[in-house]
C-alpha cells in the first residue's frame, strides 16, 4: 500500500498538475482538428482543476488525523472515502 505524508501528497498533486498542464500545451500545439483540440483541452484542464482542488482536501485530512490521533479517521478524495488508521507496526 502506498503511504504518503501530507506534504508528500501535496508534492504529488503539484507534479500531476504540471504533467496535465504540459499535456494541455502539447494538445494545443500539435492537434490540428479544432474540435478534437477543444475536447482534449477541456478534459485535460478539467482534470488539472480536479487534481489541484484536492490539495485542500489533503491538508484538511492531515489536520483531521492530527486531531483524532488515536482514532480511525475517514477522509474523502475525489468522492471516495478513505480510512486512515494508526500504524500498528505489524
Amino acid at each position: 500500500m502506498l503511504a504518503l505524508s501530507s506534504d508528500g501528497a501535496q508534492v504529488v498533486t503539484v507534479a500531476v498538475s504540471g504533467v496535465l498542464l504540459a499535456l494541455s500545451w502539447v494538445a494545443f500545439k500539435f492537434v490540428k482538428a479544432v474540435t478534437t483540440k477543444a475536447i482534449m483541452l477541456i478534459v485535460l484542464l478539467g482534470s488539472l482543476t480536479g487534481v489541484w482542488s484536492q490539495r485542500n482536501d489533503v491538508t484538511e485530512c492531515a489536520d483531521k488525523v492530527r486531531k483524532n490521533l488515536l482514532k480511525q479517521t475517514a477522509c474523502d478524495f475525489f468522492g471516495f472515502s478513505i480510512d486512515v488508521g494508526i500504524p500498528t507496526g505489524k
